[in-house]
C-alpha cells in the first residue's frame, strides 16, 4: 500500500527541487524496491508474485471485514453474475484513484496531513478492511497530532 503516497511525496519533490528532485525520487525507490523483489522473486519464483502482489489484486475476504464493498461481494459470490463481480472487483480501485486525488487536492503543502488522509481514505475504500488495518493510520495521526 505505500503506493499510495507516490504521488504526494513527487510533488513535494517537485514543489522543492523540481525535475531533478522527482527523478532522484523515482530513482531511489526503483533502487530501494527493486532488488529485495528481485531476490525474493529469484528465491521463490511464481510463488512470490502469486503471495506477495497478485493476491491483493483478486482477494475477497467477506469474513471479518469492515469495508463497504463486504455485502456486495458476499452476495455477488451467490448470485454467480460475473458483470457484478467484475464491477466489484473494479469499483474499490475507482473509488481509490478518485479518493487519493481528493487528498491530494485538498492537502497538498502539508505532507503529513496528505499522507495521513491518504492512508484514511485508502483503508475506508478497500474491499478488504479488516481490524489490523485501523492501525496502520494512527502514527501518522500522531505525527499530524504533534505538527500542529
Amino acid at each position: 500500500y505505500p503506493v499510495i503516497y507516490g504521488p504526494a511525496f513527487a510533488w513535494r519533490a517537485w514543489k522543492t527541487a523540481g525535475v531533478r528532485g522527482v527523478a532522484a525520487l523515482g530513482l531511489g525507490f526503483v533502487l530501494g524496491a527493486a532488488p529485495p523483489t528481485v531476490l525474493a522473486y529469484v528465491a521463490h519464483g511464481d510463488a512470490y508474485l502469486e503471495h506477495a502482489v497478485l493476491y491483493h489484486v483478486g482477494r475477497e475476504d467477506h469474513r471479518h471485514n469492515f469495508s463497504v464493498f463486504w455485502l456486495p461481494i458476499y452476495l455477488s459470490g451467490a448470485l454467480g453474475d460475473d458483470r457484478l463481480a467484475l464491477f466489484l472487483k473494479l469499483a474499490p480501485f475507482a473509488a481509490h484513484a478518485a479518493l487519493q486525488a481528493a487528498a491530494l487536492v485538498g492537502r497538498p503543502d502539508d505532507l503529513d496531513a496528505c499522507v495521513l488522509a491518504q492512508t484514511l481514505l485508502f483503508v475506508a475504500a478497500n474491499k478488504v478492511c479488516t481490524a489490523q488495518y485501523f492501525a496502520w493510520w494512527l502514527p501518522l495521526a500522531v505525527a499530524v497530532g504533534r505538527a500542529d
